[in-house]
């Protein structure tokens, strides 16, 4: 699959989110696929490159906007109160 080798691709660890049992229903790797998204998203319209180099400062921001991104989503509300608490943590170790 030639999208595995484009790093604008959004790409999730479904096996690994299984086996954490943190991200392991229908709602809740929706919910990581829209926060990959967002991140792609970002990527395409500053260019990858542009992307990464910004990342390198600005991690909180571009965190900060995939997690709202999720939140908005209507899969958000399917999520569990564990895998809530896991993107609140995983955001807040970029503050």
């Amino acid at each position: 699959d030639p999208s595995l080798n484009n790093p604008l691709c959004p790409k999730i660890n479904i096996n690994g989110n299984i086996n954490t049992k943190v991200c392991d229903n229908a709602d809740e790797i929706t919910s990581c696929y829209v926060h990959e998204q967002d991140h792609s998203d970002k990527a395409k319209e500053m260019g990858y490159h542009k992307y990464i180099e910004y990342r390198q400062n600005n991690r909180y921001d571009l965190e900060l906007s995939a997690v709202n991104a999720q939140k908005r989503h209507s899969s958000w509300f399917g999520t569990s109160e564990k895998y809530k608490k896991r993107v609140d943590n995983y955001l807040n170790q970029y503050k």
